[in-house]
């Protein structure tokens, strides 16, 4: 798929998700929550019509559906600014012969305009604000527990993995996890930047034999896991072999590439490529 191409197909998902966010909002209760840090922990107020009222522990439940409407407000900003930055370059094209004709001097024009709006402080996160959000994040996780508890349960379950004694891992990921390759952190990276749930090399026993596939990924539409490994060294003759066997492991075993698995591959002068990996995100989990 060319990056065109890509672009309008994330402009749509931007707006339909939009729209499910902006309905999930309206379902949350009126008003703004702010969280002031104090020398015993956190105070709690509400902001609505231009008043702030304090709220008591007792009314954490309420805090919690606020922390969580205030977190879906930020995924909203962060979409627009996403979508101005799309439409543009959906437009830029279009003018340049991909896709439908636009004037450029209009398209150039507008497109000024727009960008001077965005300020480099609407897109960055201050840090002073670091430790007030510490207790928003904690207190819209609390929600998403309550509203999702089966996944909450997958995340904090204990899981077999591979021993510390049998890993080579030095590059390291967002997520603070290392691994072997810039390739496996380039999938780690856009997984986190998903929010997806992931298991690190869990254990799987297939036929006798203990695989420790590199991911395991907690599917938020289905439930189910699937399980993703990639191949990174194929110009190795020993290594493209023991990937074919483990393949033949998988496929035997009901692990079927599309459906609950997922296989990349990078060799020599062949990387992983991140629009690919970003379309395999979409594709399974979105």
């Amino acid at each position: 798929m060319l990056l065109y191409e890509r672009a309008k197909a994330r402009l749509e998902y931007i707006d339909e998700r939009t729209k499910k966010v902006k309905k999930e909002i309206h379902n949350l209760p009126a008003g703004r929550l702010e969280c002031i840090k104090r020398d015993r922990g956190y105070r709690w107020f509400i902001v609505k019509n231009g008043e702030r009222t304090i709220l008591k522990k007792r009314e954490r439940p309420l805090a919690q559906r606020l922390a969580y409407k205030r977190k879906l407000n930020d995924e909203l900003d962060n979409l627009a600014c996403e979508r101005t930055a799309l439409d543009i370059y959906v437009k830029i094209m279009s003018a340049l012969g991909v896709g439908e004709s636009v004037d450029i001097n209009e398209l150039v024009s507008t497109s000024n305009a727009k960008c001077k709006k965005v300020r480099i402080k609407d897109l960055v996160r201050p840090n002073q604000n670091s430790k007030r959000n510490e207790e928003v994040d904690c207190l819209a996780r609390e929600y998403m527990d309550q509203k999702h508890p089966e996944v909450s349960r997958w995340e904090k379950a204990a899981y077999e993995h591979k021993s510390d004694d049998d890993k080579k891992h030095n590059v390291r990921a967002n997520s603070g996890r290392y691994h072997e390759s810039k390739d496996e952190v380039l999938i780690d990276n856009a997984l986190l930047a998903h929010g997806l749930k992931v298991r690190y090399e869990p254990l799987l026993n297939i036929e006798a034999n203990s695989l420790h596939p590199d991911f395991c990924i907690l599917n938020p539409r289905t439930g189910e896991e699937v399980y993703w490994e990639h191949f990174g060294m194929m110009e190795r003759p020993d290594y493209y072999s023991d990937a074919i066997w483990k393949m033949k492991l998988y496929l035997r075993n009901g692990y079927y590439p599309g459906v609950n698995f997922i296989a990349t591959y990078s060799g020599g002068k062949y990387r992983l490529d991140s629009q690919l990996v970003e379309s395999i995100i979409e594709y399974f989990f979105e």
